[in-house]
Parts: C-alpha cells; sequence; structure tokens
C-alpha cells in the first residue's frame, strides 16, 4: 500500500476483533512496525522522514518463520517471528484505523488523516524486484488476493474517494505559495528564504500554469502595474542570460511572450504578468512574491508545551482570508484575521482560538519571536497572559535571531553582528546558576568527594635577585581549573576558552589562597581572568524552548581561574660554595584552611613552566617543578637558581691568584732590594683585601664561612707570611757583597756551594722554592674537591 499524511501522526492497520494483524507506527522519532502485536525492530540504518502530503510504499513480506518490511522499495526491517503468522481477518478489514476491540472506539490518534492507495494482497512473497517497481511506480500492482483499486469498500467519516494516474504517485509537482504583499525583487528573495523556501522558479509550461493558477486570487493587490509577482530570475550579471536566482545557475525554460522585449539593460528581474507571461521589471519595483516549498520545508513553533517535537513543525499552506497561513503537523494552525488585523494559533480540532499577536508591521509575519496574548488556558498559562512564542526555520542546530533569521551557534555572541538585527550579541551571560546555589560554597567532586583543582604556574621573567636581602622578584601567571557541576553553560567557544564578564564571575565560587613566602607583603595583582577552557557535551535546546541557545554541563567543562602577578619572595641562599653555589627557591601558595577536606590541589595534572630566558645576568634557571613537599592544600613551585661561574671567575680568582704571583715573584727580587720587596708585598696585600672587602659587600652578611672566604683567608695569610719572610731573613752584610752573583742571578748549582748560605737564606730559598708552591698546590686540591663536593 501507499500512504501520502496530512497529519504526520501515522498508525495503519488491518484489524481482527481483538488484535491487530498489521500496524506501521510512527510516533516523533520513534519508529515502530508490528505484527499481530508483535513489535519487530527497525533495522535499517537509512532514515526515513515522514513527511506530509508525500507519497510513501510500504510493503510486508510474511511468512510463518520472518517478517520484512520494505520502505519506499528499500529493506527496513526483517526478522524471525515467534508468533502466529495468520492474518485472522475473519472477513472484515479495516484500513487506516486501529480498532482496540470488537466495537471499540476509533481515535483520532490512532487514524490516518491522508490518503491511502494501492492496498494489495497477494498469496506469494514478492520479488526484491517486483517491491521497487511498485515503489517507483514502474508497476499498478494490483494483488491477486485483494486490490483497493477494484474492491468496494464501505467508507465512514469525512472520506472521499478519487482515481489518480499512476504516474502522478511518484512525481512531486513544486508546491508554490504567493505572498499578497508589495516587495522589491530583493525583499522577496530575502522572505522566501526566512519560511525555508525558495523563490518561484517554473520550470515548464506545467509549472508556469500552477503558478499562474496561484497568482489568480492576488491579481488585484499583487500591484496596479503590468507585471504582477516576481519571479526567481535575474539577468543582472549577463544581459539576457536569465539566472536562478536560487542556484545561480541559467535556466533554459522562460515564459515570455512571443516579440515581448526581455526588459532591456535597466529591467533585470522577472516578473509574471496577468497573462501568464513573464517579462523583465525594474528590481527596486514592489510586486507580489512567490515561492517554491519543499515537501521537507517546515517551520518550528516554539513555546508552548507540545508533546513530541513532531508538534512544533508548521508548514505554509493554502491561504486564509488572502493570506498564506501556518498549517500545524497535528491539530494547530497559525492564521491571519483580516478584519482585527491580527494573527492568531488555532486549535483546528474545536477552532478554538489559543493565543493571538498584532504586529507593528501588518504586512509581515509572525516569524521570529514575538509576544503573544493567551485567550485560553494553555501550558499552565492564563487567558490574558503574555509569553514569548517563537516561529522560524531555524533547526536545534542553529540560533535564532528575534527575527526569525538563523545563524550557527559559534557566531553567537562572538563580538560580531551576525544577525541583521544585532540579536545574537544580546544576552551574552555564559553562566547559568539556580535559585539553590551559593557563590561561596565550594562545588564537590565526583560522589561528593572533595573538589579538585589542578594548578597551573608559567614563571615569565625574574625581575630581580638580590643576593644580599635574599629576595627573588618574579612575574608569573597562576591558573586554577576546576569543575562545577551546580552550573550550566552557553555560548562556549569549540576552538578557543570563552572569558567570562565580570557579571558572570560574581555568580560563581572561585579558590581562595595564601601566598605564603611573600618578602614583606610585597605582592601586586597585575590582571585576572576567568574562562570555560572546553565546550563538550553540548545539549540541544529543548523543542518547546524559544531560547535557542546550546546549553553545556557543568560536570563536563572546566572553568580556569588566570591571575597574573608581580611579587618577591623570601629565599634561603646558601652561600657557603660560592660563587660556584646553586640555590633552591620556591613560590608558595596555600588553600584556606576552611577547605580543609573540602578542596585539594591535584599536582600530578597540572603543570609548571618558564618561558623567559634561561641564563640570566648572574644565574641559570633549571629544574622547575612541583615541590614533593605539595600537599592536599599546599603547593610548592620549587627551581634553582645557579649561579654563572665565568664572570666571576674571571673578576676574582684569576686577579686573586695573579696578586699571589706576584707576591711570590717578590721572592726573587735582589735580597738588598728591600724596599722594592716591601712595596710590592705590601701592594699585593693590600688589593687582594680591597678585592675580598668589595666581594665581601655584595654577599649576605653570614655568620658561616664561606669557600670564597677561605680561598682570600688562604692567599692573604700567603701573602702577610711572604711579608714577614721578608722581614725576618737575616743575611750578613759581608755574605752578600761576596755572593751577591750568586743569590741575585741564575747560576749553576755546580757554581756554589749551598752549605755556605746562612741558615737564613737557606730557609728562604727552600720556601720559595718548595714550601710555598707546596702549600698552593694542596690547597687547590682540597679547594676545589670541596667546590666539587657542593656542586
Amino acid at each position: 500500500w501507499r500512504l501520502a499524511l496530512y497529519d504526520i501522526h501515522l498508525s495503519y492497520a488491518t484489524s481482527d476483533h481483538n488484535s491487530n494483524a498489521l500496524v506501521f507506527y510512527n510516533d516523533g522519532d520513534d519508529l515502530r512496525v508490528y505484527v499481530n502485536d508483535q513489535a519487530l525492530a527497525v533495522t535499517s540504518s537509512t532514515t526515513y522522514e515522514v513527511l506530509p502530503e508525500q507519497w510513501e510504499h510500504l510493503c510486508y513480506l510474511i511468512n510463518p518463520t520472518t517478517v520484512t518490511v520494505y520502505w519506499q522499495g528499500e529493506e527496513l526491517v526483517k526478522g524471525q517471528f515467534d508468533g502466529d503468522s495468520t492474518l485472522h481477518l475473519n472477513g472484515c478489514l479495516i484500513l487506516g484505523q486501529d480498532q482496540d476491540s470488537l466495537s471499540g472506539a476509533f481515535t483520532n490518534t490512532q487514524i490516518i488523516q491522508g490518503d491511502i492507495t494501492q492496498v494489495s494482497f497477494w498469496d506469494r512473497l514478492l520479488l526484491p524486484e517486483e517491491i521497487e517497481d511498485l515503489a517507483r511506480c514502474r508497476a499498478l500492482g494490483r494483488g491477486n488476493v485483494f486490490s483497493l483499486d477494484t474492491a468496494t469498500l464501505e467508507l465512514f467519516g469525512p472520506i472521499k474517494e478519487t482515481s489518480l494516474a499512476l504516474s502522478e504517485l511518484c512525481r512531486q509537482p513544486p508546491r508554490y505559495v504567493v505572498l499578497p504583499e508589495g516587495r522589491t525583487f530583493s525583499e522577496s528573495l530575502h522572505k522566501c528564504r526566512f519560511f525555508g523556501a525558495s523563490m518561484a522558479v517554473a520550470m515548464s509550461d506545467r509549472d508556469n500554469n500552477l503558478l499562474f493558477s496561484h497568482l489568480q486570487p492576488f491579481v488585484d493587490v499583487c500591484g496596479n502595474n503590468y507585471w504582477k509577482m516576481w519571479m526567481g530570475l535575474t539577468d543582472e550579471v549577463t544581459e539576457g542570460v536569465w539566472v536562478n536566482v536560487n542556484t545561480e545557475e541559467p535556466v533554459n525554460y522562460v515564459a515570455i511572450e512571443a516579440g515581448d522585449p526581455d526588459g532591456g539593460i535597466f529591467d533585470n528581474c522577472m516578473a509574471m504578468k496577468p497573462n501568464g507571461f513573464w517579462g523583465g521589471e525594474l528590481c527596486r519595483m514592489k510586486k507580489c512574491g512567490s515561492c517554491t516549498l519543499l515537501p521537507s520545508t517546515f517551520l518550528y513553533l516554539r513555546g508552548l508545551c507540545f508533546d513530541d517535537g513532531y508538534q512544533t513543525r508548521f508548514r505554509l499552506d493554502g491561504y486564509i482570508d488572502s493570506r498564506p497561513f501556518f498549517r500545524g503537523f497535528y491539530d494547530q494552525s497559525v492564521m491571519w484575521s483580516g478584519e482585527s488585523e491580527t494573527w492568531f494559533i488555532i486549535n483546528t480540532e474545536n477552532n478554538q482560538s489559543l493565543a493571538w499577536t498584532r504586529l507593528e508591521d501588518t504586512q509581515e509575519y509572525p516569524l521570529g519571536q514575538h509576544e503573544w496574548i493567551f485567550n485560553s488556558t494553555v501550558c499552565d498559562n492564563n487567558p490574558g497572559d503574555a509569553v514569548n512564542i517563537s516561529l522560524s526555520i531555524c533547526n536545534s542546530g542553529q540560533f535564532m535571531c528575534l527575527n526569525g533569521e538563523c545563524i550557527s551557534h559559534h557566531l553567537r555572541c562572538n563580538l560580531r553582528h551576525d544577525c541583521a538585527d544585532g540579536s545574537d550579541e544580546d544576552n551574552c551571560g555564559v553562566v547559568m546558576v539556580n535559585s539553590a546555589y551559593r557563590w561561596y560554597l565550594p562545588p564537590s567532586g565526583p560522589n561528593r568527594s572533595a573538589l579538585v583543582v589542578i594548578p597551573s604556574i608559567t614563571l615569565t621573567r625574574f625581575t630581580n635577585i638580590d643576593d644580599v636581602n635574599m629576595v627573588i622578584s618574579l612575574e608569573f601567571y597562576l591558573t586554577l581549573q576546576w569543575r562545577d557541576d551546580r552550573l550550566t553553560f552557553k555560548h562556549l567557544r569549540a576552538d578557543k576558552e570563552t572569558v567570562l564578564y565580570k557579571e558572570d564571575v560574581k555568580k560563581i565560587w572561585k579558590p581562595e589562597y595564601l601566598i605564603m613566602n611573600l618578602d614583606s607583603g610585597q605582592v601586586k595583582l597585575l590582571s585576572t581572568a576567568m574562562s570555560i577552557t572546553t565546550a563538550k557535551n553540548a545539549s540541544n535546546p529543548y523543542y518547546n524552548d524559544v531560547d535557542t541557545d546550546l546549553v553545556y554541563p557543568g560536570e563536563a567543562n572546566v572553568i580556569a581561574l588566570t591571575e597574573h602577578y608581580i611579587a618577591s619572595f623570601s629565599c634561603g641562599f646558601d652561600l657557603y660554595a660560592y660563587p660556584f653555589d646553586t640555590q633552591a627557591c620556591s613560590l608558595d601558595l596555600e588553600l584556606l584552611s576552611i577547605y580543609d577536606k573540602y578542596v585539594q590541589f591535584k599536582v600530578d595534572e597540572g603543570t609548571v613552566s618558564y618561558n623567559g630566558p634561561g641564563f640570566l645576568s648572574r644565574y641559570a634557571i633549571r629544574n622547575l617543578q612541583f615541590g614533593e613537599a605539595s600537599r592536599e592544600r599546599q603547593l610548592y613551585v620549587v627551581f634553582e637558581l645557579r649561579r654563572r661561574k665565568g664572570m666571576t671567575v674571571l673578576s676574582t680568582f684569576v686577579p686573586s691568584v695573579l696578586l699571589l704571583l706576584v707576591s711570590w715573584a717578590t721572592l726573587f727580587v735582589k735580597l738588598d732590594a728591600l724596599n722594592v720587596r716591601a712595596i710590592m708585598s705590601l701592594t699585593t696585600l693590600l688589593v687582594l683585601y680591597t678585592l675580598f672587602s668589595n666581594l665581601s659587600s655584595s654577599l649576605p652578611t653570614t655568620a658561616t664561612i664561606k669557600l670564597i672566604d677561605i680561598w682570600f683567608f688562604f692567599i692573604i695569610f700567603l701573602l702577610f707570611f711572604n711579608i714577614i719572610v721578608h722581614i725576618f731573613v737575616n743575611i750578613e752584610n759581608n755574605w752578600i757583597h761576596m755572593n751577591q752573583d750568586v743569590v741575585l742571578k741564575v747560576t749553576p748549582k755546580e757554581a756554589f756551594n749551598e752549605s755556605t748560605f746562612p741558615n737564613s737564606v737557606r730557609l728562604f730559598v727552600w720556601y720559595r722554592k718548595c714550601i710555598l708552591p707546596v702549600l698552593i698546590l694542596v690547597f687547590n686540591i682540597i679547594f676545589w674537591i670541596l667546590v666539587l663536593t657542593y656542586t
């Protein structure tokens, strides 16, 4: 059999006394098939949408073990059948109505409201090829047991029997609608698109005659000139080449009367004349419009309390009071009353007026969102109540502007006007809270566990490292992330995070914390921002909601609080190994004690980073990480400051070594040049002490001895001892004069006998040749072992 429905709610049955023999039932998105009350699962992966006034072909193949159902010539259901496959009609065949019991009631919810034809029964299973031929209108398909074409039927109720050629069943003629208000060409095109339709373009004489018949009731109101109704054609780009404005493709059919010019270079838009022929016309002139509606063209009426989504569907269908009206898929319509210049929502079952609205521009249609006044008690609304109701083509995947225009959800609240009326940038609040929400109470985690806060810290730059006061000044970003299952969000962006406005920030809870190791409280908050970083698990708007925004659950989307600080922190410098020291410093945070057991850090999912230069003037930044001492409420970010040794070695160790060598060289000056030796030794000592003093002033004053102190103390001691050696060396004058060539110049050992030297001179020679170098060598070995140990 073949069905063409008027009301989308569909139930087909052939019934015996007590049970449904065959039922095909569609309730919204729930498609079900029954055979003798046994439900079969719909297994086809193809989606079949039932549309009003469109022929649909169904075929059941039933044998004792299996049932197969075909829809539009394709297999929809095939499965095992456990019940009685015999159709117990008992001589009674009921078409289009599900009878609950013997002589039971016939209800509107169990009846076909539409057309039915080609009902046939065979005593054999049809082949798939035969079923496809029937569905494509290639075969008449009269059953050898029963055929509706030849049977005599008993009709009950307002049923009309007509004849239709087989070729007309599968041909869907265009559905036209005339808009009997004066509009320019572009305004008519825009209005058709608001209806989800396209501007009418006849493709044949037959289509043109059908469109011409639609124009006839409005010839007198469609303008006073010779051109009455716009067609969807223009030759604005290339003169004489008429293009379909819907597809932007040239057309092969035009109904221009022989010998009639096509309008010239100025008349670039096509209009229909009172005789049905076409002609070019100025596009700015106002005429009636014409639209082509597809079977799938419908609008959504939102704001009432329909039981399923199909009830929200309305379509342009015919004319009432000289204007198109909107017929619902079920039992409601939106109609115009010319007498009161008002639009009404009417219940067509009892002809009761449910609500009304009056538009400022009476030439417009109630598209978009308007305030409607109830005349009856509907959806918990009493007569006189005003409610916002919308009518538009926007589906659940689109946002509806106030004027009925549809845009993608990602264009909502993007700081740009994408709706012509700018309504896409209205009501852009992101956070929605219910009446039970308290901003000062932290949310709980899953299963009422403690809330997990994930920290992320980014150090951007070190503004100062003060060795003397042991203070580090740095700039950093702190980001805390968590979820709040008590919230819902709107207008989230999938391509980037959604920043919250101040009004939204005030609504919600955010974690409070203390920075623990500040130096004298030196901290400055440079900026703060709160955002939603994800856009997951979006829920389409409820089909009755006028608000068509997507809604995102709080438990699936992350809230991020980012604060930008510049602060000074105390750091206990250990300078024992200076200048080969590595300082371990930290940034310490702690959640407020009132959050104990309710809010905790989760360090293992957090991140810490440094995006500044790795090498500063005196230090290198290394090993930035969360400290192992971090606990549920405490967070430690630790890092190392490794002192850069190059400049310190050049400015401290090299000069001190050179001064030591100079002092050592004084031991080789002539013994009778006491003034030279004394002045050189004292000068090196004074210079070294000055160097040591300057270095000490740049370091913290501590009671502990540092390696650098040991280094200088040792060299100072050697320089001092060298001076003492110079002073207390006792050399007899006659020996000096007699042997000065031996003492003051390099002479082979065999040229003199050291046994003749005085004891003081022999000690002096051993000191400068052996004792002093050995002391320096031993000290350096011990010193650098210590350096390596601490670095």
